[in-house]
């Protein structure tokens, strides 16, 4: 036995080892390489049949012409962190800064809303207004919830409390079927508690006044003070004097009495002025008699041809018919 030589170290290089000695037959490797091919091929055929397969997967909701829909939701295959206030337009504490920003929050809610279109002048006392373009709704908001209630109540908008969703400092105005959308997300409320407006009482038509016959001195009572007879209705009788371009072709000037007093070719009655619509006198002309029912309207004034002034009784025509002619 040969002793230990310190010494001695190791040749430098790579060490070749011996040869491996063979201990089973030569096609095993070859036939393991063959069934992990095989394997292999199956397993990528049963993926494409898999992958071709069809989802049974609802469909989300499309928006339609009718409306605004729900934003469908989706499940994360892994937990997310929640979105920050910044992040999520719909405002945890229920207020905005502006028309827009109410909008952002509605448009993160639903689909089908028109693009933003802001107002040049805020409506009413609203900090902001705007609507989307396709004026499915329109956006107010407020600087504080009292000039908000103040606008809601002065609208008397509890007349339509379904087309209005009011929050802490806002309102959208919009069909309710469109505001029942987004009602689950921004909250709000319909505004049944504001003013209404009174339905204004219908006026009493006022009855007419019954036209009456009247005798000699009732109607020389009127000559003498028209004014304390004002609105009554009389049947008289007259002569037309005068009905010319002076006059114009809507009031004449006649003799006027209780009954048709023509005698002898001659009218006994008092002076009046009568005025009518044009088309109701336009058969009338002078030295004709008529009959007529009147409403007095006062005393009336006028120069006379002879360049006096006289006052007379002033007459308007509601009813007239030519009885005869004194030419």
């Amino acid at each position: 036995m040969s002793s230990y030589d310190p010494s001695h170290r190791p040749p430098v290089g790579p060490q070749v080892p011996p040869p491996r000695r063979e201990t089973g037959p030569k096609w095993l490797p070859v036939a393991a390489a063959v069934t992990t091919g095989f394997l292999g091929l199956v397993a990528a055929i049963g993926g494409i049949a898999v992958g071709a397969g069809t989802s049974t997967a609802d469909p989300a909701p499309t928006a339609t012409a009718s409306g605004p829909v729900p934003k469908p939701t989706t499940q994360a295959s892994t937990p997310s962190a929640s979105p920050t206030e910044d992040e999520n337009p719909v405002q945890s504490d229920g207020t905005y800064d502006t028309a827009e920003d109410l909008y952002s929050a509605v448009v993160s809610v639903v689909d089908g809303v028109g693009d933003w279109k802001p107002d040049e002048e805020a409506s009413g006392n609203a900090s902001s207004t705007g609507q989307d373009a396709d004026e499915t709704f329109t956006f107010y908001v407020y600087s504080d919830h009292d000039t908000l209630v103040s606008d809601v109540n002065e609208a008397h908008l509890g007349d339509e409390a379904d087309s209005v969703l009011v929050g802490e400092n806002w309102m959208i105005v919009g069909a309710q079927e469109n505001l029942d959308v987004i009602e689950p997300h921004l909250g709000g409320e319909h505004p049944t508690w504001a003013d209404k407006k009174e339905k204004p009482k219908a006026k009493p038509k006022p009855k007419p006044v019954k036209a009456e016959t009247v005798s000699k001195r009732q109607w020389a009572k009127v000559v003498k003070n028209p004014d304390k007879y004002v609105g009554k209705r009389y049947i008289i009788y007259g002569e037309v004097n005068q009905f010319d371009s002076a006059t114009g072709d809507e009031a004449f000037l006649a003799d006027t009495a209780y009954r048709n007093t023509i005698s002898y070719g001659y009218f006994d009655g008092e002076n009046a002025y009568l005025e009518g619509n044009a088309d109701k006198l336009e058969d009338l002309v002078e030295d004709d008699v008529f009959k007529a029912t009147v409403t007095v309207e006062g005393s009336f004034s006028y120069d006379t041809q002879i360049g006096g002034n006289t006052t007379v009784p002033k007459l308007k025509v509601d009813k007239i018919k030519v009885v005869g002619n004194n030419d």
